[in-house]
């Protein structure tokens, strides 16, 4: 991968065309603040409870991407968070989940939405569609107890996490559902955690290694801070090429391709703030493998270092279905098209291979304007070196074999 002006315009080009539109975050924002409002609204079941909805995961960081086919939804995660009246030492953990549910149930109702909610392990799944199709993933949730939040601080600072970031971070700690643990329906004082705020901040950290000062504004009074889709940082861009080519890849086995949460703490890992979407994308594919682990936890949460996100390669049906072989061998392979695509001086080359690795399609604008770049590099007229390409044994047809 050369680092030219001709090639940082093509990889920049690249993330734009991966990129969801402002108007899908715009529609995203309008859906979960719709539910937020009707969970507050005055004959709410759960009003007196103080329930605040909030977007988690891709949505939050930036980081989501078109869906490969037309037929796709996407993904929206929401937790629902109640923050008074209910405890581990009042109600259990089905309980809570049954006062979201129901009020979910109405919401269907209110809003004429045809599928029924479905409940899964963690959360409550409610597809919506109108103009787009979205299935939102709502987590039921209530703020952890002290000693919980005092004990994830106590753990980030011994990795060596600044105080501040750990306590801004450790605020965050929720009590979250899931019906798999054995007190799901008895009262306990021990409930699963999450932090998926704390990763936003943790996230945003990352973010910031690659802004100048003048860039990062921060928070001021009276001032609300940008969303993170409006930064479009070179880190968020490269996870999100990433996990374009991760989806193509494993198109035919899709319940064998790794999770996004571990592309996107892999990939943070390894940004070191380069300041274009090429130099970033370079560092981060040929470095995220250094930050998995050889001992449990091998890719540990940062913002919950005990718990792994690699914790299902291990287990019977992770073995069997070889994921980390699946995921060592898409990095390879991810390795090899970054190289193909950004060896050729030819732009219809690098579009029929942007199509052919990742299901791309460049605009004619963005053609168009490549095009005035190439030329100005003098890279057009230039004799293609065509750099070595090799299909990694066990592609998308077989990853998951065995030898």
């Amino acid at each position: 991968m050369q680092i030219t002006e001709a090639n940082k315009a093509l990889a920049e080009a690249l993330a734009l065309e991966i990129e969801l539109p402002e108007s899908a975050y715009i529609r995203a924002a309008e859906r979960y603040e719709d539910l937020g409002d009707w969970f507050s609204r005055d004959l709410s079941s759960i009003r007196e409870f103080s329930p605040h909805v909030h977007s988690q995961g891709s949505f939050r960081l930036g980081t989501a991407i078109r869906p490969l086919g037309q037929t796709e939804e996407y993904d929206l995660d929401l937790t629902c968070r109640l923050d008074r009246g209910i405890s581990p030492s009042t109600h259990t953990q089905a309980e809570l989940k049954g006062l979201i549910k129901a009020e979910l149930k109405s919401y269907r109702k209110a809003r004429n939405i045809a599928d029924d909610i479905e409940e899964k392990n963690r959360c409550l799944r409610l597809s919506y569609r109108d103009s787009l199709a979205f299935h939102m993933d709502i987590v039921p949730s209530i703020p952890a107890s002290l000693p919980r939040i005092s004990q994830n601080l106590i753990l980030l600072e011994s990795k060596q996490v600044n105080r501040s970031l750990a306590s801004s971070i450790s605020n965050n700690v929720l009590f979250i559902t899931d019906q798999r643990e054995s007190n799901f329906d008895q009262i306990s004082d021990e409930w699963p955690v999450s932090n998926p705020e704390g990763f936003a901040i943790w996230f945003e950290s990352r973010i910031q290694l690659g802004m100048k000062s003048t860039e990062w504004p921060g928070v001021r009074a009276g001032v609300e801070p940008l969303p993170l889709y409006k930064k479009r940082s070179p880190l968020q861009q490269v996870i999100q090429i990433l996990k374009r080519h991760r989806d193509y890849w494993f198109r035919t086995a899709p319940h064998l391709k790794p999770v996004s949460i571990i592309i996107t703490t892999l990939a943070a890992r390894a940004y070191s703030g380069e300041a274009d979407v090429l130099s970033a994308l370079k560092s981060i594919v040929f470095g995220m493998e250094n930050h998995v682990n050889h001992e449990s936890p091998r890719v540990p949460n940062p913002v919950n270092p005990l718990e792994d996100f690699t914790d299902k390669w291990i287990t019977r049906e992770g073995a069997e279905l070889r994921l980390e072989v699946s995921f060592r061998l898409w990095i390879e392979q991810l390795k090899n098209d970054m190289r193909f695509i950004f060896s050729s001086p030819n732009l219809a080359t690098i579009s029929e291979r942007l199509d052919q690795k990742m299901s791309v399609s460049l605009s004619p604008t963005s053609m168009k304007s490549l095009g005035t770049v190439f030329a100005a590099c003098a890279l057009i007229e230039a004799p293609a070196i065509a750099a070595p390409y090799y299909v990694i044994e066990g592609s998308p047809a077989k990853p998951w074999q065995a030898n």
